[in-house]
């Protein structure tokens, strides 16, 4: 109980410099015991949440030379409540709930700064947010029930952050400028402004052509620290939505679940009150997709990840599933709600059939040169004959398109499953 008041202590007393170093060092030992879960049973039973909760609010609602050193302890308290409730599970869900009601504000304001303004402590400290809210969001259930007005402003700020951050990804110009000339906003062109293309990628040469030629180094830590956030925001709709083999069982109830998704399919813009639609998401998958492709042409020439590749290709290759299973999930969620007109669902049918089945033919012209969709496959394709008619034409005649198939190697199992989410569920 002593360490725990120490720190309470030292959270109020901003004169010495000394003070918040003492406090970070404690703040890291706790971080490093709670991941023993006996060591976290203790934590909690020594009154973690009365000792550490309120006065962390003194960590950024102070401002002199110090904020910074203290915005540091501040984030320590989030992965420390967020280890916490890792290793606690249900037993510390109500410390973590106290913690979420406390700092909601400071929560939301956090997530919603990443406009025109990306300095690193910020990105930081929106991945700390994000890491703790995914794993509260385990037990979303209990959250809506306690703290339901609560849990609508942090996902609606979720869905916001992960907006920004998919329309900066894909204006890798207009990032580099406001990263070098934040002041200048002024200069920004309608070049700058132009995302890039994401489709109809026909050759490796043309992979790049509208990327930047020498990506700043910040440029590329940025946008890592972008698609890190964007997997940890789309791990809180995956717990936000049912599974998508729930979906299929006639007595679920999906007025129960809340859509994160805006029935929309243009491109993402930048524009700080925009939703996040099924728009912003396709464009996030065809991103991956762009980035798997541009990390396997850097190999042609040097080994490893190249250096403007802000990410693995297993990162990259998760994140894209993810995205994809969320848009298949929202998709059921909308297309089962009897509340929704039968108009706007024949649109979604439509349209988010034709986006798969060209993120479909993007991804196949990437495992075809040889790149396999996991780190470690090399499974193989098969062209299929199998002719689909398509609508008919004015002349009242139907045309008709070569369908290619993904082999039953276990590496694509995942294209074979959007496949037929896509031939069964949207048909």
């Amino acid at each position: 109980m002593f360490e725990f008041r120490y720190v309470a202590h030292r959270c109020y007393l901003l004169q010495r410099h000394e003070t918040v170093e003492q406090v970070q060092a404690i703040m890291e030992l706790f971080l490093s015991l709670c991941s023993n879960t006996r060591a976290a049973s203790s934590l909690a039973v020594s009154g973690l949440t009365e000792q550490l909760c309120l006065p962390l609010i003194t960590c950024y609602s102070h401002a002199d030379h110090l904020q910074e050193a203290w915005h540091v302890v501040y984030r320590l308290g989030l992965l420390l409540y967020t280890h916490m409730l890792v290793s606690l599970k249900y037993t510390f869900v109500t410390d973590a709930l106290n913690f979420v009601g406390v700092h909601q504000d400071r929560i939301k304001q956090n997530m919603q700064s990443l406009h025109f303004s990306y300095p690193q402590g910020a990105l930081v400290e929106v991945e700390a947010t994000c890491m703790f809210v995914v794993q509260l969001s385990c037990y979303a259930h209990q959250w809506r029930l306690e703290l339901p007005s609560v849990i609508s402003d942090v996902l609606g700020s979720v869905r916001s952050l992960c907006h920004t951050l998919i329309s900066l990804l894909i204006r890798p110009r207009f990032l580099q400028h406001v990263l070098e000339k934040p002041h200048r906003l002024e200069a920004v062109t309608e070049e700058l402004l132009t995302p890039v293309r994401l489709h109809h990628q026909s050759s490796s040469s043309s992979i790049c052509s509208d990327d930047l030629d020498k990506p700043t180094e910040l440029l590329v830590q940025t946008q890592a620290r972008f698609l890190r956030v964007l997997m940890l925001g789309l791990s809180v709709f995956k717990n936000f939505s049912p599974n998508i083999l729930e979906l299929f069982d006639v007595s679920l109830d999906v007025t129960l679940f809340e859509p994160v998704l805006e029935i929309g399919f243009s491109t993402p813009a930048l524009e700080r009150d925009a939703g996040l639609s099924f728009g912003s998401l396709i464009t996030l998958a065809n991103f991956t997709v762009r980035m798997l492709m541009k990390a396997d042409h850097g190999q042609m020439s040097s080994p490893g990840i190249g250096p403007d590749v802000p990410a693995s290709r297993s990162a990259l290759t998760y994140l894209m599933e993810s995205t994809v299973m969320v848009l298949m999930c929202q998709a059921c969620l909308y297309l089962k709600d009897p509340r929704l007109p039968s108009r706007d669902k024949q649109l979604l049918k439509r349209e988010l059939s034709t986006e798969l089945n060209s993120y479909l033919m993007a991804t196949y012209r990437y495992v075809r040169r040889g790149a396999p969709p996991s780190p470690g496959s090399g499974g193989h394709l098969s062209r299929s004959p199998v002719l689909q008619v398509s609508p008919k034409t004015p002349g009242g005649k139907a045309q008709s398109v070569k369908l290619y198939t993904f082999s039953t190697a276990k590496e694509q199992e995942f294209f074979r499953l959007v496949q037929q989410f896509v031939n069964g569920v949207l048909k």
